[in-house]
């Protein structure tokens, strides 16, 4: 319930965020540091040199909030929070968190098994 509640703030964060034309295109956790006090949570975003201003679009905002977990069940709940938060089509959110995920799934299966072949190096 408390990551949820936590996921909720930063959906909610994000798609502000989204709404107001800005895009980080390295969006993870180790890019998105906070803190709480009585007030609730407080962001702040590093590496803000990847930063895109331009209107964020579903595919890509969505694409870049896959970036925040590798958990099907709180990305879908991210997913639906954010289509609520930017009035967006929650299925068609739904299934684009899930393809970015499956995708980076899939990425990162084929480098551990890229690093394992003699001379792969290169291409990781």
């Amino acid at each position: 319930r408390g990551d949820r509640k936590f996921m909720r703030v930063i959906v909610d964060y994000t798609a502000e965020m989204h709404d107001r034309g800005m895009l980080h295109r390295d969006y993870s956790g180790g890019n998105l540091l906070f803190s709480k006090d009585d007030s609730g949570y407080h962001f702040m975003l590093v590496d803000i040199n990847r930063f895109a201003f331009k209107k964020v679009g579903l595919l890509s905002g969505i694409k870049s909030l896959s970036r925040l977990s590798g958990d099907k069940r709180m990305l879908t709940y991210c997913a639906l929070r954010y289509a609520k938060k930017r009035g967006l089509n929650r299925k068609l959110c739904v299934k684009a968190i899930l393809f970015y995920l499956c995708s980076r799934e899939t990425y990162m299966a084929l480098k551990r098994k890229l690093k394992k072949i003699p001379g792969a190096r290169y291409f990781t």
